[in-house]
């Protein structure tokens, strides 16, 4: 089954150090990840303004992980400039959710909550959303499943350094070391829920 990561969830991810177990936890192998041609230019180029937000080591295993997985292809017809046409969709989005179509078991990765909610939104893009039916992972679902698989005080050391750099990390993880998986898989649950609420029935 094909993955197709945005930029944003990779990035967090590696800065959480949890690329590994978010492939285990959904049974993926990393050969099956795909990402934007552009991913591995873009976070050497911002390199900078990237390791501000998620520290050297995330940034460093983001960047290698571009370097090694498959990119992926860019997708003939016109639902790419359907959803390119659509405002609150750019244009990394926009393929990699055209990409899904040649790969009909596929999934999207993604933490862009503002084009999930685009998509759900725009009836000329019912088709597309048909077609992704609880096939989107968002980045709480995957760091919520992986508390589930996980020892949760090893996760915590992973994740409580870098939870400033996502909105729901930092909320989930806001005590810190004392924080724990209870609250954590609450916190979690309520952003997710509030996503599903907006986005039909996309989330895995």
């Amino acid at each position: 089954m094909i993955c197709f990561l945005d930029n944003d969830i990779l990035l967090k991810l590696s800065a959480c150090d949890l690329l590994a177990e978010f492939f285990h936890t959904f049974k993926f192998s990393t050969d099956d990840a795909r990402v934007l041609p552009s991913a591995k230019y873009f976070i050497r180029k911002r390199e900078n303004r990237l390791i501000s937000m998620y520290g050297r080591a995330g940034w460093r295993r983001a960047l290698d992980f571009c370097g090694e997985a498959a990119v992926v292809e860019v997708p003939d017809g016109t639902e790419y400039d359907l959803l390119v046409g659509c405002e609150l969709i750019d244009q990394g989005e926009a393929l990699l959710i055209a990409a899904t179509k040649v790969s009909p078991d596929s999934v999207l990765a993604t933490s862009d909550k503002n084009c999930l909610r685009a998509l759900a939104a725009d009836p000329a893009l019912d088709q597309v959303c048909d077609r992704l039916k609880r096939k989107v992972i968002c980045l709480e679902r995957a760091v919520h499943n992986i508390i589930g698989a996980t020892d949760f005080e090893s996760l915590k050391q992973k994740i409580v350094p870098v939870r400033d750099c996502d909105t729901a990390l930092k909320a989930a993880f806001g005590s810190g070391q004392r924080t724990d998986r209870k609250t954590a898989t609450a916190v979690l649950n309520s952003y997710i829920d509030d996503l599903r609420s907006s986005t039909k029935n996309l989330l895995i």
